[in-house]
């Protein structure tokens, strides 16, 4: 599927099936929600990824605009002979709480490459059921307004619909029905004559 690229760098094309727009949006929130765990810091955008260990503001944005380029990747602001932090680059234009959250990461993994962990599993990885509540959680679902993606459900629904002791594909179905997903012809039509 992805001979030139991979799912986190794939775009789309200029007549999309259904189930590849799908994916994308999918991918979408998922990589909101997703942060970057600092190895060598080579694959980390120091203002564009999320990597910051707080749970208010995972991305680092500067206090003040400076001339001249920025720094852009992580590995430009870690001393590797010293495994330690060098933020002289960037302090003067970054928050002294940013500073200090920067600092408390650890860099004890400098050989091994940058890693994206799903932080809202405790283990790191993801799932599909947390990443189902990760956008319900943070009221995500407003996200877009096509056709084919989520909309507004009273969570107590979702809950029912999960809880009920039947076979696994009822509930699919029933949370496929419940939140428009169902491949029917007036989806079809909606989806390929809206603005997006």
């Amino acid at each position: 599927y992805f001979p030139r690229c991979d799912i986190f760098t794939a775009t789309r094309a200029s007549h999309p099936s259904w189930a590849w727009t799908s994916l994308l949006e999918g991918r979408n929130v998922i990589m909101r929600g997703v942060k970057w765990q600092v190895g060598d810091g080579t694959k980390i955008r120091i203002w564009n990824n999320n990597w910051l260990p707080t749970v208010s503001s995972t991305r680092l944005r500067p206090t003040r605009i400076e001339p001249g380029p920025l720094l852009t990747m992580v590995s430009s602001i870690i001393n590797v002979e010293l495994a330690s932090w060098n933020l002289e680059a960037i302090a003067h234009i970054i928050s002294s709480s940013d500073l200090k959250h920067i600092s408390s990461i650890p860099l004890c993994s400098l050989d091994k490459d940058d890693g994206l962990v799903w932080p809202w599993n405790k283990d790191g990885g993801y799932s599909v059921k947390s990443g189902y509540w990760w956008p319900m959680d943070h009221n995500m679902l407003d996200i877009t307004s096509s056709s084919h993606t989520l909309h507004q459900i009273d969570p107590m629904v979702w809950k029912l619909i999960w809880k009920l002791k039947m076979v696994p594909k009822i509930n699919n179905f029933l949370w496929r029905a419940v939140s428009n997903w169902i491949p029917t012809k007036l989806n079809f039509c909606l989806l390929y004559t809206s603005p997006s």
